[in-house]
């Protein structure tokens, strides 16, 4: 898939690269082409990150689930359940972010996803005050989670 996606973009630069003296490329087509080449590497680079990110996330559903459920609500019911089911819906988002035709989807699915699991946190950084333990660290991932929505939404 990597190769795949390096290889279009490759294709796509060298088959449409615009005359070094198009008007419309400012001063030096290459600087412009060499510029949009950064940026799709970084596009790229971002998208890996986040599908990894969210499979990492995922699989850590499965492999160590006493963590997440420890910070489920008690009014989640089944919370074991849920926690398999949020696992699997973390790994399938991050595997289909990466295939084109689902990526909009996908994006739109880890949004939802976030927002979904944010009382969660919300009930994390609650109990991590009422013991005195982890309240900074948990008080950060409540912001960030706007920045992992808006991460994601670079992405639809």
């Amino acid at each position: 898939m990597l190769f795949l996606k390096l290889e279009f973009i490759t294709l796509t630069y060298t088959k449409f690269r615009p005359e070094e003296s198009s008007p419309k490329w400012g001063l030096g087509g290459r600087t412009s082409f060499a510029k949009n080449l950064i940026m799709e590497y970084i596009n790229l680079i971002s998208l890996l990150l986040l599908a990894a990110l969210f499979i990492f996330a995922g699989v850590s559903h499965f492999r160590n689930p006493k963590f997440f459920l420890a910070i489920t609500p008690e009014w989640v019911p089944m919370p074991e359940k849920v926690n398999i089911f949020v696992g699997a819906v973390e790994v399938l988002l991050g595997i289909a972010v990466l295939i084109p035709t689902l990526q909009t989807y996908a994006a739109y699915g880890i949004i939802a996803l976030l927002i979904a699991v944010f009382p969660a946190n919300i009930y994390h950084f609650q109990k991590s005050l009422k013991k005195g333990k982890m309240v900074i660290p948990t008080l950060i991932r409540l912001p960030i989670q706007i920045l992992l929505i808006y991460w994601a939404w670079s992405f639809v």
